[in-house]
């Protein structure tokens, strides 16, 4: 897929269609995040965001913003996942676009996971899991195998009781009500703000 991807990007390139080489970048960065790549996902995720924001796609944007929160945080870049996910987050409810919101959603659960907040991680992974559901949104494979990585510490810590405690009360819990509370804890003060309606 790599080799692949390089090979259209190149093409791109030769054609000056800036919009096609923001894709194939985007495309590449999301094949070193799953490849554990971080590094080289940001350098691509970086260049295409550059671009979707000069072309005003936010669709894509929100893709990879949530690649970049991905990739960071499997770098260990707390603070520059957060404020990836902060971002692509705003912009999914601004789209109300459920599938990137369920994706942002469950970033800040992995991040919750990552800082041993265990509870929370598994609050907000019923919350995103209770969202794919409503509107029948299937995992890509390897982001669920990832997530699933990401939350098993903390069903390795906490009993089955309380795991599934959290976990059910996430999936009660109204997205609405959730979001504000990513937003009032987790947000960078410039995107703290509620989005117009």
């Amino acid at each position: 897929a790599y080799m692949y991807h390089q090979e259209a990007l190149s093409i791109r390139e030769m054609s000056g269609d800036r919009y096609a080489i923001a894709l194939s970048l985007m495309n590449l960065g999301q094949v070193a995040v799953v490849q554990g790549a971080s590094y080289r996902a940001c350098a691509f995720c970086l260049r295409a965001l550059t671009l979707f924001r000069e072309y005003g796609d936010p669709y894509n944007l929100v893709t990879v913003l949530r690649d970049l929160g991905r990739a960071a945080l499997n770098a260990g870049n707390i603070t520059e996942s957060r404020d990836w996910y902060a971002e692509g987050l705003t912009i999914a409810e601004e789209l109300q676009a459920p599938a990137h919101i369920a994706a942002c959603i469950t970033g800040f659960a992995a991040l919750a996971a990552h800082e041993g907040a265990y509870e929370r991680a598994l609050r907000l992974a019923g919350t995103a899991h209770a969202l794919r559901d409503t509107y029948n949104m299937p995992w890509v494979q390897s982001s669920a195998m990832w997530f699933d990585n990401t939350l098993a510490p903390a069903y390795a810590t906490l009993s089955a009781e309380a795991s599934a405690h959290a976990y059910v009360q996430g999936r009660e819990t109204p997205i609405d009500e959730a979001v504000a509370a990513i937003r009032a804890r987790d947000f960078p003060a410039h995107l703290t703000a509620v989005p117009a309606a």
